[in-house]
């Protein structure tokens, strides 16, 4: 297996791939969407929303089952005062155009879906909600927002889906992942070496390797040796099975 390592002109919040076009990848860096060549660091700057600056970034961010590109943004610091009507949801459309979805969320993350209940899952990290709503895939339109799991402790970060409608959830501050069936019944914990588990999907030949990334940043200020093994990538065998992984429809733009 080889590794490849490329330097990036901005922070990468999340990204995925086109269809049918493999040098290239749909964005959400900090600042604005763009599509990104990583071979050549080509940036075509697709739209640079108004609301994201110095206390506002995008952050996690997924391609749906419909092949738009969804993607939230979240204050860089906690707190009472911030105004929530600025973060939230974004839809990047077939044409590259960015759409303010939903609002009121501190935090974004875990956004996924489940098309046989045509649900989007997503969640306030900050606030320790996953929520869900119905999903149309073929406008991207979304119903009501509606509460999953409220969590006791740890924070809701990155998750997946998984061929049986069960939720992946990564519990950033808990040390554990957790999986939760369709109705938000907990079935199973995964109890981590680390205390920042970050997001989590599945792989592998079979699509049955679950691979957790996890974090680093917000610890004490140590020698990198004692924060071992945090940052690093975990892989486990499961008796789950991944769905296939969508690419971003995009039609050309004339600029």
């Amino acid at each position: 297996m080889r590794i490849l390592q490329y330097d990036l002109p901005y922070q990468l919040a999340s990204f995925g791939f086109i269809k049918g076009q493999d040098n290239k990848l749909v964005t959400a860096f900090e600042n604005g969407f763009a599509f990104y060549e990583p071979e050549t660091s080509k940036i075509e700057w697709l739209n640079k929303p108004a609301s994201l600056g110095n206390d506002i970034r995008l952050n996690d961010g997924r391609v749906g089952p419909d092949g738009r590109f969804w993607a939230g943004s979240m204050y860089r610091n906690d707190s009472d005062k911030n105004d929530l009507s600025l973060t939230g949801l974004f839809k990047l459309n077939h044409f590259g155009q960015a759409e303010f979805i939903r609002s009121g969320i501190n935090i974004t993350n875990g956004i996924c879906w489940d098309p046989s209940l045509n649900r989007i899952y997503y969640s306030d990290s900050a606030a320790q909600i996953i929520y869900y709503s119905t999903y149309d895939i073929k406008t991207g339109d979304l119903g009501p927002q509606k509460n999953f799991v409220n969590l006791d402790n740890g924070h809701p970060d990155g998750a997946v889906v998984d061929k049986n409608g069960n939720l992946w959830v990564a519990i950033w501050g808990d040390s554990k992942l957790k999986c939760f069936n369709h109705l938000g019944e907990l079935l199973y914990t995964l109890h981590l070496p680390v205390p920042q588990p970050s997001c989590v999907t599945f792989g592998g030949p079979e699509m049955d390797l679950l691979f957790i990334t996890s974090a680093m940043t917000g610890l004490p200020q140590m020698k990198a040796e004692s924060l071992l093994p945090s940052g690093a990538v975990f892989v486990y065998e499961t008796n789950g099975t991944g769905q296939d992984v969508e690419r971003y429809t995009s039609v050309d733009i004339k600029n």
